[in-house]
């Protein structure tokens, strides 16, 4: 099912994509600089968040590795059930705004080289 779910997000992305640098090149250039903006605005903070909640969870649990910041995704499966339920959500909206600034980014990058 997770499968299913990864290509028919691929697909779509890509449908996007294509109509999106499909729109006269003003409207294309505006609509990746809009999902870059709106991904930034989300992902940023929701990353903020969840290196706070992720720190707080493990100072709680009473192990927090000195190099955790570098990469704080490996620490996710030490966190107990409670935790997990916690950081979790705000390590999701960060990672769906980053995505979200990448596919402006590509939308941006494919207006001005079909152009």
């Amino acid at each position: 099912m997770r499968e299913l779910a990864i290509a028919l997000g691929i697909a779509g992305a890509i449908t996007a994509l294509v109509l999106i640098v499909s729109l006269p090149f003003g409207q294309a250039v505006g609509t990746g600089l809009w999902l870059v903006g709106v991904g930034l605005s989300v992902g940023i903070p929701a990353g903020v968040v969840y290196h706070v909640l992720l720190h707080k969870e493990l100072r709680r649990a009473g192990h927090v590795p000195r190099d955790w910041i570098w990469r704080p995704t490996e620490l996710n499966s030490t966190l107990s059930d409670y935790g997990r339920r916690r950081v979790m959500p705000a390590c999701w909206i960060g990672a769906a705004g980053c995505g979200l600034a990448f596919f402006g980014l590509a939308v941006l990058f494919m207006s001005m080289m079909l152009d």
